[in-house]
């Protein structure tokens, strides 16, 4: 790959978040301040125009919290969900043709616990999902009130990961550091799909699990000894491989949305990789490419909505870098 584009910010990096409309094509970063006496964050608004290759800096704003996870809702991106640890999902809109300001509008605080992950439904534009250290998963309807639609609790540790499926309306995945990958069915929430990540390395070594990624037909969890593993949903009792991919923790997870096959990840080891999943077996990852750019944990990776060849990597060295 070429050198990336890089972008520079105050606090470490811990989420980004795409979005692409007929009038907006944005990334969110979500920073959080790790160091001093003060604990916050930032939440950075990065724009591209028709007419320009590169995103630029549209707006800025900071937190009293630091930001480990971000989500756009409404069907134009007009506003930006952000998972804060206090507990707290605060949601703001962000206005302009361009994007040029931000209000606070809302902020949903039924969590005990830091917030880790949201994800806001594929289709139905004002429900996310979240996930918290309190090991409790809730959805949320947020047009018409700030109180959860349900809880679902089967985890017994953090919750590391929650994602909708992309094609299945009332399916979600979360999962957590208990070593559970679990699919939820809001039409049936007491009957849960277990995936046992405990053992996938075949030594008997409990594996928490820190990020999810839907594809077509699969889904693919990343574990902390950096394995990777890949189960199809329509078989859902085993991985169909669970391949060491990363030399620590794999913190994100993503599908290319036009090459459905190949899997971006980022992990602990400051390493962003890209993985043919089709051809990748137990004993070797079939790695298109090793990204080694960055000096600290990637903790967040995402392909561009706009430009499928381009991919997007945060890290805690406090640079967002788009890779081509």
């Amino acid at each position: 790959m070429a050198s990336p584009q890089v972008q520079k910010f105050s606090f470490q990096c811990d989420a980004i978040e795409c979005f692409k409309s007929d009038t907006r094509d944005v990334i969110a970063v979500g920073t959080s301040n790790l160091n001093g006496a003060t604990w916050g964050g930032e939440v950075v608004v990065l724009e591209r125009s028709q007419a320009d290759a590169d995103y630029t800096r549209e707006l800025a704003f900071k937190t009293e919290t630091g930001i480990s996870s971000l989500t756009w809702l409404g069907n134009k991106g007009e506003m930006l969900a952000c998972a804060a640890d206090d507990g707290a999902i605060h949601i703001w809109t962000i206005t302009g043709n361009s994007v040029k300001r931000e209000q606070q509008v809302q902020s949903l605080l039924e969590h005990d616990d830091a917030v880790s992950s949201i994800h806001a439904h594929p289709s139905q534009h004002d429900t996310l999902a979240s996930g918290s250290w309190d090991h409790a998963i809730k959805t949320w309807s947020i047009e018409h009130t700030s109180h959860s639609s349900q809880t679902f609790t089967g985890h017994t540790d953090i919750v590391s990961c929650v994602k909708w499926n992309p094609s299945t309306p009332d399916v979600f995945a979360s999962s957590s550091l208990d070593g559970q990958v679990i699919l939820w069915d809001r039409r049936a929430p007491t009957k849960p799909i277990l995936l046992n990540a405990y053992d996938v390395s075949g030594r008997g070594k409990h594996q928490g699990v820190y990020s999810l990624a839907w594809g077509a037909e699969h889904i693919a969890y990343g574990l902390e000894d950096g394995r990777v593993a890949l189960v199809d949903t329509r078989n859902p009792s085993k991985p169909l491989w669970a391949c060491a991919t990363h030399k620590s923790s794999v913190r994100s997870l993503a599908f290319s949305p036009s090459m459905p096959t190949l899997l971006a990840s980022g992990g602990d080891d400051k390493d962003v990789i890209v993985t043919e999943t089709a051809t990748t077996t137990a004993a070797s990852p079939s790695k298109r490419h090793t990204i080694s750019h960055h000096t600290d944990f990637v903790r967040a990776v995402a392909w561009s909505p706009s430009q499928p060849n381009k991919l997007v990597s945060a890290s805690w060295d406090r640079t967002l870098a788009i890779h081509t």
